[in-house]
C-alpha cells in the first residue's frame, strides 16, 4: 500500500500505536494472573486475620462517628482504617469488600510496577520482574490475607519510582509534589514506609548539588516538602478540629516508638537477610535484586575510570559521575541501590520479622530485579569479549526467575476444591 504524502512518520506511529496496544493486552493478563492468585484468599476459603480485623473493626466504628486514637486505640497511622471504612461505607459491611479491596490495590501496584519498570529496562524485563514481584506478594507467609499496612504502602512507592522518572525525564516540578504526596500516602500507613520516597527526593537532589544548581535545589526541596507536608496538615488539623490530636500523637509516636525500642540488632539483621533467602520465591527474587545490585556497583565502577569526550558540557567529569546525572535510569537504579538495604533494615526495626513486613522492600527488589534480567538477556550486545561471561549470566538469571516462578505458581494457585468451589 503506497504511504500517502507527507506522511513519513505513520509507519513510527502505527508501531507506538501496536506497543499501547500490548501493554494494555499486558496489564490485563496481569490483572486476571492477580485476581486468579487472589481466589485462595477469598473469605469463602480464608478467615479475617487478627490484624485485618482490627482495621476493619476501626473501619466500622470510623463509619459510626468515632474518632480513631481516642474512640478506637491503635499505634498505626489512619491510613489503613480510612481505607477499610470506604471500602464498607461503598461496599456493605461484609468481609468480602474488604477482600476486593486488597485484590483491587494490588492489581493497581502491580501494574504500575510494569509501567514504571518498562521504562527503565523495556518490556520483556519488567514483565518478567513483575510477575516474579507478583507471586512473591502472594505467597502464603508473606501476603497473609492482605488488608495491610504494608500491602497498601506499595501503591504510594510505586508511584514515588513513577514520579521520579517522569521528572527526571520531563524536568516537571509538579513530578516532585507528587513524590512528596505520595510519601506522605506511605507515612499514612506507617512512618517506616518513607524510604523510597526520601532515597528519591535525596538524590534528585543530590543531582542539582552536583550540577551546582543550588536555586534549583532549594526549589525542588521547598516543592517536595510541600507535597509531603499537606496531606500531613490536613490530617493532623481533622484531630485537631475534632480534639483528638494529642491521643494521635501519642499513639504513632510514643508508644510506636516503643514498639520498636530495641528491636534493630545484629541478630534480626541476621534473621531478616536469612528469611529473604531462605525460601522461593522471595530467595529467588533476592538473588536476582542482589545480581543487579552486584552488577550496577561493577558498571559504576568501571564507569568511574573513563573520561567523557571534551564538548558533552561536562569536561573533567568522570563518566560515574555522568552516568548518575544525566541518565534517568541510571539515577532510579541508583535510588534502589540505595534503597533495598535500608528498606531491609527497616524490616528488621522492630526484631519481630513477621511475613507481612516483608512486602516493604518488593518494589526496589523488583526494579534491581529487571536490571538484572534486562543485562543477562542482552548478553553480548554490547561487548563481544564479554560474552561467554554474559551468556552463563543470562542462563543462570534465567534458571533463578524460571524456578522462582514456577514454585510461587505452584504455591498460589487455587487447588481443585477451590477452583471446583468457584465454579
Amino acid at each position: 500500500m503506497a504511504t500517502p504524502l507527507g506522511s513519513r512518520d505513520a509507519p513510527r506511529t502505527e508501531s507506538q500505536m501496536k506497543g499501547v496496544l500490548l501493554d494494555l493486552s499486558l496489564a490485563v493478563v496481569l490483572v486476571v494472573a492477580i485476581l486468579t492468585l487472589q481466589i485462595r484468599w477469598s473469605p469463602r476459603f480464608v478467615e479475617m486475620g487478627p490484624d485485618s480485623g482490627l482495621f476493619a473493626y476501626g473501619g466500622e466504628r470510623i463509619l459510626q462517628g468515632d474518632l480513631l486514637y481516642r474512640d478506637v486505640f491503635d499505634t498505626k497511622p489512619p491510613g489503613v482504617f480510612y481505607l477499610n471504612a470506604a471500602a464498607l461505607r461503598f461496599g456493605g459491611e461484609t468481609v468480602w469488600p474488604i477482600w476486593g479491596l486488597s485484590a483491587l490495590w494490588s492489581a493497581a501496584a502491580v501494574v504500575g510496577l510494569y509501567f514504571v519498570l518498562k521504562s527503565l529496562t523495556g518490556r520483556i524485563a519488567a514483565l518478567a520482574a513483575t510477575f516474579l514481584f507478583l507471586v512473591v506478594l502472594h505467597q502464603t507467609g508473606v501476603y497473609q490475607g492482605g488488608n495491610s499496612t504494608e500491602l497498601f504502602a506499595l501503591l504510594p512507592q510505586v508511584l514515588v519510582l513513577g514520579c521520579t522518572v517522569w521528572y527526571l525525564r520531563k524536568g516537571q516540578g509538579r513530578a516532585i509534589f507528587l513524590a512528596g504526596m505520595a510519601t506522605a500516602l506511605a507515612f499514612l500507613f506507617k512512618p517506616t514506609y518513607i524510604a523510597l520516597g526520601v532515597v528519591c527526593s535525596g538524590l534528585i537532589m543530590g543531582k542539582g548539588i552536583w550540577e551546582r544548581q543550588w536555586r534549583l535545589v532549594l526549589r525542588l526541596l521547598l516543592i517536595f516538602m510541600t507535597g509531603f507536608g499537606l496531606p500531613l496538615l490536613l490530617v493532623a488539623s481533622y484531630w485537631y478540629v475534632r480534639g483528638g490530636l494529642t491521643d494521635m500523637l501519642d499513639a504513632l509516636f510514643v508508644y510506636g516508638s516503643a514498639y520498636v525500642r530495641g528491636g534493630l540488632s545484629a541478630r534480626s539483621l541476621y534473621v531478616t537477610f536469612r528469611k529473604l533467602t531462605e525460601s522461593a520465591p522471595m530467595a529467588n527474587l533476592t538473588m536476582l535484586a542482589m545480581a543487579g545490585m552486584i552488577l550496577l556497583a561493577w558498571e559504576l565502577h568501571r564507569a568511574r575510570r573513563r573520561k567523557l569526550p571534551a564538548g558533552e558540557g561536562t569536561q573533567g567529569v568522570t563518566g560515574f559521575a555522568a552516568s548518575v546525572i544525566t541518565d534517568a535510569a541510571g539515577l532510579v537504579l541508583l535510588v534502589t541501590l540505595v534503597a533495598i538495604p535500608l528498606e531491609w533494615t527497616l524490616v528488621a526495626l522492630s526484631g519481630q520479622n513477621f511475613g507481612h513486613y516483608f512486602i516493604t522492600p518488593l518494589p526496589a527488589m523488583a526494579t534491581m530485579a529487571a536490571f538484572a534480567l534486562h543485562r543477562a538477556w542482552s548478553a553480548g550486545r554490547e561487548d563481544a569479549g564479554e560474552s561467554p561471561w554474559r551468556i552463563a549470566f543470562a542462563g543462570l538469571a534465567s534458571a533463578i526467575l524460571a524456578v522462582g516462578l514456577l514454585l510461587g505458581l505452584v504455591q498460589g494457585m487455587p487447588d481443585r476444591y477451590q477452583w471446583n468451589n468457584l465454579l
